[in-house]
């Protein structure tokens, strides 16, 4: 080999060296970078008339396990609309209470039940009597407390909603941005290998907020869709609508999120749980409270005719609007009434018919699209139930989430762990380089001098 090809061997192994060590910098540089996967440049040898004369950088970037990266994106999705499901659910519990440690609507079924016990023993007198009415007063506003505390959800989930339209159709426009990168790129022969970091990591954080489906077309412009198929990405952003409605009231509907002009009824993600929860859940929870009120209602309205009854129109008793009728404020009765229609002194039989009313046996409904079924037991065992049932969901969905967020964990810590930056390693290589780039260094520098010499002696 002469010194010429020497220094050309060895001047290919500098550049090869220095190539190594720049994107091992790299790597060490961006170790704490979210998404970032470490890097390395590919070499081949060079060959001039079949022997080996050097090396070539011919590639940089890392070969990515593509049904691990959408494993990753999946359980993302599933474990935020879980969290979700438990956090909405955990909140409604704040208001129910539980059976452990204190319920509001049990308290004033106790307190009620109590008032009517003394109110038959003092013979029905008027301060006894008042105390039953006060105490009336006080259990049919824990039913629209509670009612209050779900619309309040499902109006916090409506204006939420919205909130995620906004930041889906904005990461979808970053995507967008990220599409057109890459083409540059790609066009320019440049490594896209960092792009298709950043493209990962937003798709992940898209997933939490909306479960989606998506590939990367030959011409690697990546495209994303809804769960459902309908596109959210393809050469341009298709953006998702929505208009919250302010306060909701119990049986009214939440905005509907739209694209491309179609409603958007099962999403995934957080905005998918929130739309569950806003359309389904919450309002099955209402019916149950609804179905029992008017349960009660017409209970206690057999033996007190009319005094149980709603704020609005005529129909069944709701939890939102169920109260005390008061004859002076609200004139519920009509002229033929008697006055045996409201709670009076001195009334002791039909006190005590109260008192068998809320402590016997009692047919609940089924409620039509509630969570609960029917039962014929005590007013108590149902309040029991209906909280129990609240605390019940509560406890499985934080189980079910408390599962995927591990899953999720667990996903992301493998592909950081596969395809991350070690920094130990990266280190190593680092020294491993450097030295390489020193002897390489040196073969040059000796080359150079056995040139040097020759040409001295042949002055």
């Amino acid at each position: 080999m002469s010194i010429a090809s020497i220094i050309a061997t060895g001047r290919s192994g500098i550049l090869g060296a220095q190539a190594q060590i720049a994107v091992t910098s790299t790597n060490l540089t961006n170790a704490g970078v979210t998404g970032y996967t470490a890097k390395s440049a590919s070499t081949a040898t060079q060959v001039y008339g079949g022997k080996a004369v050097g090396v070539n950088v011919v590639g940089y970037g890392n070969s990515i396990d593509q049904i691990l990266a959408g494993d990753v994106v999946k359980s993302a999705s599933i474990a935020a609309y879980d969290d979700t499901i438990a956090s909405y659910l955990s909140s409604v519990l704040n208001s129910y209470g539980t059976t452990a440690k204190g319920s509001p609507l049990e308290s004033a079924t106790t307190a009620l039940q109590t008032a009517v016990s003394n109110a038959v023993t003092a013979g029905a007198d008027s301060d006894s009597v008042d105390k039953v009415v006060a105490a009336l007063e006080t259990w049919t506003k824990s039913l629209n407390t509670l009612s209050s505390a779900i619309q309040s959800s499902r109006t916090t989930a409506d204006q939420q909603v919205a909130e995620e339209v906004e930041t889906i159709n904005g990461l979808l426009g970053d995507l967008d941005k990220l599409n057109n990168e890459f083409s540059k790129a790609k066009a320019a022969g440049n490594p896209t290998a960092d792009i298709e970091d950043q493209q990962r990591t937003l798709l992940t954080s898209l997933a939490t907020h909306v479960d989606i489906n998506y590939y990367t077309t030959s011409t690697g412009e990546l495209n994303v869709f809804t769960k459902g198929g309908k596109s959210l990405l393809t050469s341009s952003v298709h953006e998702l609508s929505c208009e919250p409605m302010g306060i909701l009231k119990a049986g009214n509907p939440g905005a509907e999120v739209k694209l491309n002009g179609e409603a958007v009824t099962s999403a995934g993600g957080t905005l998918g749980a929130l739309l569950t929860m806003r359309e389904t859940t919450l309002p099955a929870l209402q019916k149950d409270l609804d179905a029992f009120a008017d349960d009660m209602a017409t209970k206690i309205n057999t033996v007190y005719p009319k005094l149980i009854s709603p704020k609005e129109a005529a129909g069944s008793v709701t939890a939102s609007h169920i109260h005390v009728v008061n004859p002076v404020i609200d004139a519920p009765v009509a002229p033929t009434d008697t006055a045996e229609s409201i709670l009076t002194a001195g009334k002791t039989a039909k006190m005590e018919t109260l008192w068998k009313a809320l402590t016997g046996s009692i047919s609940f409904t089924k409620p039509d699209g509630g969570t609960m079924g029917g039962s014929t037991t005590t007013l108590v065992s149902r309040v029991s139930a209906i909280v129990d049932n609240v605390a019940d969901l509560s406890t499985a969905a934080n189980s079910t989430a408390s599962l995927s967020a591990k899953t999720a964990t667990a996903l992301s810590d493998k592909f950081d762990n596969t395809y991350g930056v070690n920094v130990e390693e990266e280190t190593a290589k680092m020294l491993v380089y450097q030295q390489s780039f020193q002897m390489t260094s040196q073969v040059i520098t000796t080359a150079r001098e056995m040139f040097n010499t020759l040409m001295s002696m042949m002055k």
